[in-house]
């Protein structure tokens, strides 16, 4: 039976963005504002789609002398485009500033598309990093934009070598710079806040979308994440110390024909909500066997915490699991795989979705209304309670949904490939939309 699901809150969005703030070092407490935040922001425009020199987008970014040991870059602009294509990095662009939107939505027609530099080894990344590691880097727009990588059999698992990371690994940086773990009334002790990640396409990328380490208030909205080992991470785990993710909203993605992470949810993470999502096949795309991926154990969304970690406490409400022809029983899992093990210490029998099993070593789960097969076991909730989440991300989840029209029009950067196309026209059938929806 299908669902509500995608409706828009474009007027919701336009009033997050559209709200005025007194100055540049006023913190807005919400997804972002990005350049809206400043009282003059300014406008840089890109002409060209090469990697160096004026009128590229790093030039956008940076100031002209900018090294890469700086701890801030340009701050209080809005990028614009004139031109559309490919833009092939051939180093890290790393945002260090604050009041920074990207838009590619200005783009014209083919768009805005970040791709590696082939040539650059595994583990050496050229993609574009968002920093939070020697300073507080805040209000970043990112929307519009499609991150296309390349695969190849070496595994790159390091953060900051993927094309697309927030990087707020802070606790190991060397005083004066390191931050607090925990966040403070301040928040000036470091990591990253107010993200909104908005219509963006990340497909055939070898490494995961990334949110880690000490990160706040973080929207990812209307987004595709497709053909890609791995998806899209929220963690930070280099124990005994922790750093805490707080206020993240994940909302009306899809995620289709990837192998696993849709996302995966590890460490000290409050806040979550990850609502009205669509989950499309997932063990359907190689793993990164290099990597020690067995095919076979492709998942949709895994919450996993080891011993010692703090606890992962989350809503997972309204989201649809589409299973393609295997790995229906690992649409939500609990620990490593399905069934009671050490990360979990869950029920040895299948409860009925939401039933409150208060004996699990999970933190506090909130899971209703999920579209899930008649195949997975681990849906149980922990609490008896929505957890509480912060007032902006209710307004961007307020009013009804309607899936069919979403996978139409509203998902992903503008002008769909071939490829994205003929992806999105798979889940509309296999949700069962029809030509008039």
């Amino acid at each position: 039976m299908r669902s509500n699901l995608f409706a828009g809150t474009a007027l919701a969005l336009i009033v997050l963005l559209c709200t005025p703030v007194a100055s540049a070092t006023a913190l807005h407490k919400g997804p972002t504002l990005g350049a809206g935040g400043c009282d003059n922001p300014e406008t840089i425009r890109v002409t060209r789609l090469d990697d160096d020199g004026p009128g590229t987008l790093r030039h956008a970014i940076h100031s002209p002398n900018w090294e890469p040991d700086e701890l801030e870059s340009r701050s209080c602009r809005h990028i614009e485009f004139d031109v559309g294509g490919v833009i092939e990095l051939s180093e890290p662009i790393r945002i260090r500033s604050d009041y920074v939107t990207i838009d590619g939505c200005s783009a014209p027609e083919p768009g805005i598309t970040l791709t590696h530099r082939h040539e650059v080894p595994a583990g050496q990344g050229t993609g574009l990093l968002i920093e939070g590691n020697r300073a507080f880097t805040h209000d970043i727009i990112l929307r519009c934009l499609r991150f296309e990588g390349i695969h190849d059999d070496d595994p790159v698992q390091k953060v900051g070598a993927g094309l697309l990371a927030v990087d707020a690994d802070c606790i190991q940086v060397p005083e004066p710079f390191r931050c607090k773990g925990g966040w403070s009334q301040a928040n000036d002790d470091g990591g990253v806040a107010n993200l909104w990640f908005h219509r963006v396409s990340f497909g055939n990328v070898r490494d995961k979308f990334m949110l880690w380490g000490k990160i706040r208030d973080v929207a990812v909205t209307d987004s595709f994440f497709y053909r890609n080992p791995l998806a899209f991470l929220i963690s930070y785990y280099a124990g005994p110390a922790d750093l805490q993710r707080r206020d993240i909203l994940a909302y009306r993605n899809v995620f289709a024909e990837n192998n696993e992470r849709n996302p995966q949810l590890r460490g000290w993470i409050d806040g979550l909500e990850i609502r009205s999502n669509v989950i499309y096949a997932w063990d359907s795309f190689p793993p990164l066997v290099a990597n020690g991926a067995v095919v076979g154990d492709g998942y949709g969304i895994r919450i996993k915490n080891e011993t010692g970690e703090k606890p992962v406490n989350a809503n997972i409400v309204g989201n649809v699991f589409l299973p393609g022809t295997s790995a229906a029983d690992r649409a939500l899992i609990y620990g490593i795989k399905p069934g009671m093990d050490m990360q979990d210490l869950g029920s040895s029998r299948c409860l009925p979705q939401g039933e409150d099993y208060s004996l699990s070593e999970l933190g506090d789960l909130w899971v209703r209304d999920n579209d899930l097969p008649a195949a997975n076991c681990e849906h149980y909730s922990t609490t008896d309670a929505p957890i509480a989440v912060a007032d902006w991300m209710s307004a961007m989840t307020e009013g009804p949904d309607d899936l069919c029209a979403g996978l139409s029009a509203g998902i992903g950067a503008p002008y769909r490939t071939t490829l994205e196309e003929s992806i999105l026209s798979r889940v509309r059938q296999r949700y069962g939309c029809t030509a008039n929806d």
